[in-house]
């Protein structure tokens, strides 16, 4: 089987993973994936800790039991997490789609296994400038993907992750995650010098094989943490930034750790916890930009600026 890295580990996979970059011969072997020809067993007590609605017909369930975790998707089928969260077994659904099983490995069952471990799992884009990490904050659609390549392309960054970001809360230091991008359709076609990108989920397109100038392989202490506010187009203002006192900063990280409502009773707790001390090491503030692509190039610019020493 394969190896890739991801989320500062090392993935052995049984799937072919192109969004992932292939793994070297030094890295520790951080995580199993294995696929299933037959049913997912029962579990001896599995408790339901919470679901999730993530599209208008999938939901999500996580369950908890002594001998594993478990991931259930209506989708995609079912992935449990045994030994600690380092195996991961994947009991297919009839007729998924590859890429939506892939999309559910990277976005939620591995971010669920860096959780057990403490770590904190952010629905955000980063990228770093100076080896110093910039994250963007926010739900599905509103360009936290557009605003990390245009500071790449343009701006000497390089790519941390993205969707996805993962921190250790207790450093504020942040781990290389995905390093491919999603974009919308037409969103994509205006970022051609990435190189090549691939049709995905019908209404994305995918770059995989972005430069390795362009990505940082390594952890980095964040300089600050980003909420996207979107603006009217007609905005006079095209960005600026208001930084959050610890309370809304807090509340701010807990809104968008990307488990979501999956991680309820004892697990929200350990995310709030997470989000508390993560607040208390790293500036966090909410970005007011324009909602306007042509005007994208001068907020990254100006972003650029203010973490530019």
């Amino acid at each position: 089987m394969p190896d890739y890295v991801v989320y500062g580990g090392r993935l052995r996979s049984a799937l072919p993973m192109p969004e992932l970059r292939s793994a070297t011969s030094g890295e520790r072997l951080t995580w199993t994936f294995e696929m299933s020809s037959g049913t997912a067993p029962d579990l001896d007590a599995a408790q339901m800790v919470g679901e999730d609605q993530l599209f208008e017909d999938v939901q999500a369930r996580f369950f908890r039991a002594a001998s594993a975790l478990r991931l259930q998707f209506d989708d995609t089928g079912v992935f449990d997490l045994h030994d600690h969260a380092s195996r991961i077994v994947w009991y297919p659904k009839a007729g998924c789609k590859p890429d939506v099983a892939r999309a559910d490995l990277v976005g939620r069952v591995l971010p669920l296994a860096q959780h057990e471990r403490g770590l904190l799992a952010l629905h955000a884009s980063a990228v770093c400038i100076g080896r110093r990490a910039i994250g963007f904050m926010a739900p599905k659609n509103f360009g936290k993907s557009s605003l990390a390549m245009s500071l790449v392309t343009s701006h000497n960054a390089k790519l941390l992750t993205d969707d996805t970001l993962i921190v250790m809360p207790g450093t504020g230091v942040a781990v290389p995650g995905v390093h491919s991008v999603r974009l919308w359709q037409e969103t994509a076609g205006h970022f051609v010098q990435l190189g090549a990108s691939r049709p995905v989920l019908s209404d994305k397109r995918i770059f995989e094989q972005l430069p390795d100038e362009s990505l940082e392989m390594g952890e980095a202490p964040i300089d600050a943490l980003y909420t996207l506010v979107p603006t009217g187009p007609d905005s006079e203002t095209t960005v600026d930034r208001e930084a959050l006192d610890g309370i809304a900063a807090t509340m701010a990280l807990i809104q968008y750790q990307k488990l979501g409502p999956l991680l309820g009773g004892p697990d929200a707790a350990r995310v709030f916890d997470g989000a508390a001390s993560l607040a208390t090491r790293t500036a966090v503030f909410a970005l007011h930009i324009a909602r306007d692509f042509a005007r994208l190039p001068d907020a990254a610019r100006c972003i650029a600026q203010w973490h530019t020493r």
